[in-house]
């Protein structure tokens, strides 16, 4: 897979101004929270045809770490090698779910009022416990728009527990299997986050460049596919929403500082990057950080 090609001297063409689609439908004011569900957008690919996007916050495949926060229970999707997995732990009827780097809900299911009672654990100004209620398409808290995870809901309404397989929903994947095991606590000896954010052609899912982002310092550590496997590839810093500082890590774009030409792309002295990676990019930095 080509992700980068060398950059020539052509006319500039106008830019196809990116899109995004949030969960509603439109673009919210508010930042998008990639661990209810993913971002598309348009832009182009590596063949400067335009495409529709997801950026995607998902479980690096085999990759299961135990210094992070998680449940004793891993509700793992096979079929796309991790992404979407989750984990929770259970109580008397109470599950605590696990997405990424630590606790995002408690939840119980009532029954008699086909209603979710919630308490979100990422954001404080949401303290307390609400009642989700069913709409037609999902369990949600209208006066937040938060909601539950589809693969959550049929976990817990059908009851699921250990040696389970069982059809979830997913936003970026449709309808995938999911089998439930016990968190396997032997680390793996990859060097590899257990997290990151993806950007997936719709299009052509092998197309695909991941990213981890550090708050302190504002860089993202850059992943794609390789022959034996996953490369980290480059370091990234966006000077501003003109300007990206690039650091190769032995392969990718050269060692230098990029900047936006008129038809969208970053290029340097003698490389461009393709646009959906630097789009995304942005759309992260700019409408998912909060």
């Amino acid at each position: 897979m080509r992700m980068f090609r060398k950059f020539l001297l052509i006319p500039l063409v106008c830019a196809v101004a990116f899109m995004v689609q949030g969960l509603t439908g439109s673009v919210a004011s508010a930042a998008f929270d990639l661990t209810e569900g993913p971002v598309r957008y348009s832009s182009w690919d590596e063949n400067d045809d335009e495409q529709t996007f997801v950026l995607s916050y998902e479980s690096v495949p085999g990759v299961y770490a135990k210094n992070v926060p998680h449940g004793t229970y891993l509700v793992h999707n096979d079929i796309d090698g991790g992404s979407n997995d989750f984990s929770y732990d259970y109580d008397d009827g109470t599950y605590t779910i696990y997405m990424g780097d630590g606790a995002t809900q408690r939840l119980s299911f009532d029954w008699d009022n086909d209603a979710f009672y919630v308490e979100d654990l990422l954001d404080d100004a949401d303290s307390g416990t609400y009642a989700y209620n069913a709409t037609t398409t999902r369990y949600e808290n209208p006066a937040t728009g938060h909601y539950v995870l589809p693969r959550v809901v049929v976990l817990i309404k059908g009851g699921y527990t250990v040696g389970d397989t069982y059809l979830g929903w997913t936003e970026a994947n449709g309808g995938r299997e999911f089998t439930i095991s016990e968190y396997p606590e032997d680390a793996s000896s990859s060097d590899l986050p257990s997290k990151w954010y993806k950007l997936t052609d719709v299009s052509d899912p092998d197309e695909w460049v991941a990213f981890t982002y550090d708050t302190s310092n504002g860089v993202f550590t850059m992943y794609r596919p390789s022959y034996d496997g996953i490369e980290k590839y480059s370091y990234r810093k966006f000077i501003d929403d003109d300007t990206l500082q690039v650091r190769s890590n032995g392969s990718g774009v050269d060692t230098d500082t990029y900047t936006k030409t008129s038809n969208g792309k970053f290029a340097g002295e003698n490389w461009y990057i393709d646009k959906y990676i630097t789009d995304g990019m942005l759309i992260f930095k700019n409408d998912c950080l909060h």
